[in-house]
């Protein structure tokens, strides 16, 4: 089935293909998928498709973010979305075949691996870049995504303010969410959750901070 899905459709479609291939073989660990589906991305870059070779670069930053891998995903997610900004950005006229969920992702991949290095400035510029592709695309579960995370780095920051401004718009975009799958829904209001609690957490520590 994967050789006839592969071999149909216009090169585009062709590299969306690929493209969802490699990135669902990175996630479960499925290295022999995952190099095939490279492989076919390179061909593609070959005959002349700079975004395979973004694609790939986003696929193996997967594979390395879940071996623990944090350089070399940061990376190889920095080689995609610079790509990506290039060819898709909005500096840019965007070609018909860009998809702002590949940039989307390689920006929340940045931001993940500057949480974890405990750079929050560059945390917050990633994760700023990110919910504007998201917004650009007026996707709302992104969004919510993005904003439910930029209230968690602003309250690390002692911003409680900001965050619960950021928290307020996540709530909003989830609030507007339609026909959703209701796993991810289910993911998002984890996630907001996660951030009301970090707010409400931060904040019982400074009153107690207070009274003492």
């Amino acid at each position: 089935i994967d050789r006839e899905l592969a071999s149909q459709g216009s090169p585009a479609a062709q590299r969306a293909w690929q493209r969802t291939r490699a990135l669902v073989a990175a996630r479960a660990g499925r290295v022999d998928t995952l190099a095939a589906a490279q492989d076919a991305l390179a061909r593609l870059a070959k005959a002349g498709d700079p975004l395979a070779v973004a694609d790939a670069d986003l696929a193996r930053a997967a594979l390395e973010e879940q071996r623990g891998q944090t350089q070399l995903a940061a990376t190889s997610a920095q080689s995609a979305a610079e790509a990506y900004a290039r060819y898709c950005g909005p500096q840019v006229v965007p070609r018909a075949d860009c998809d702002y969920r590949s940039a989307w992702l390689a920006a929340q991949m940045l931001t993940r691996d500057a949480r974890v290095t405990g750079d929050r400035t560059r945390a917050m510029t990633h994760n700023s870049a990110s919910l504007e592709i998201a917004g650009r695309a007026a996707d709302r579960a992104l969004q919510a995504r993005g904003l439910a995370l930029q209230a968690l780095l602003q309250s690390e920051a002692g911003d409680s303010d900001a965050a619960r401004r950021s928290l307020g718009l996540a709530q909003a975009q989830l609030a507007g969410l339609e026909a959703t799958d209701p796993a991810q829904r289910a993911e998002i209001e984890a996630r907001v959750a996660m951030a009301r609690s970090r707010l409400l957490s931060a904040r019982d520590d400074r009153n107690g901070a207070l009274r003492e």
